[in-house]
């Protein structure tokens, strides 16, 4: 069983559909805006969106309809697990797109991972600009610098640290180490959730079909 393509806009059981989804797409828009600004999804957004899927199925009162999202959510957590292993996704997207999953169904699911991949096509490519760019004036600011400084005298070497200094020293390379270096990764939690809204916004199957213009 499919996503029905339409809800009547009226009656108890849609006004809960209808704000469950909308429930799950501010979570999406929240997912993509936490993912741009800190890296990372925070499990309350993932489990908003799956909570609003679980209002929305309730009212929708299928089994079959249930157990085909469940099925669709399990198999793309099962996917998404494998670039997980391997560093390439974080354990937000990886969830993020199990539970959208259990919004598109199978049906929806193939224009949802094209629109996710061209999504996050787009967002490596400007990623990594942006990291080229952002090496380019890490390493130019020094030169810079030193032609406004004009001539230095040459540094006196350093004495040879005390046995005592070698924890201060050790602890200085620790706080370094724990830094994150900026555009460490792509967040592809923005693709992910650019896609969850381009199913709310313009897929047959959205549950916002009846009261847009699709």
């Amino acid at each position: 069983m499919t996503m029905p393509t339409s809800l009547e806009p009226a009656g108890f059981a849609a006004a809960i559909q209808l704000i469950a989804a909308g429930g799950a797409l501010l979570c999406l828009i929240a997912a993509a805006i936490e993912d741009g600004w800190r890296y990372r999804i925070s499990n309350l957004l993932v489990v908003g969106v799956a909570a609003c899927f679980a209002a929305y199925a309730a009212a929708e009162g299928s089994w079959p309809f249930l157990g085909w999202s469940l099925a669709a959510g399990v198999c793309m957590l099962a996917v998404a697990s494998i670039p997980f292993a391997f560093g390439v996704f974080g354990g937000g997207d990886a969830k993020l797109i199990a539970v959208m999953a259990l919004w598109t169904q199978f049906a929806g699911l193939p224009r949802f991972l094209v629109v996710m991949s061209a999504f996050g096509g787009v967002l490596c490519i400007v990623w990594l600009v942006r990291k080229h760019l952002g090496k380019a004036n890490v390493n130019a600011a020094p030169a810079a610098a030193q032609s406004r400084a004009g001539p230095q005298p040459e540094p006196e070497p350093e004495p040879k640290p005390l046995p005592a200094s070698a924890p201060a020293a050790q602890a200085t390379d620790g706080e370094a180490a724990a830094e994150v270096p900026a555009f460490s990764r792509v967040p592809y939690g923005i693709a992910i959730a650019l896609a969850g809204i381009d199913f709310f916004a313009f897929a047959p199957t959205s549950p916002f079909a009846a009261w847009l213009p699709l």
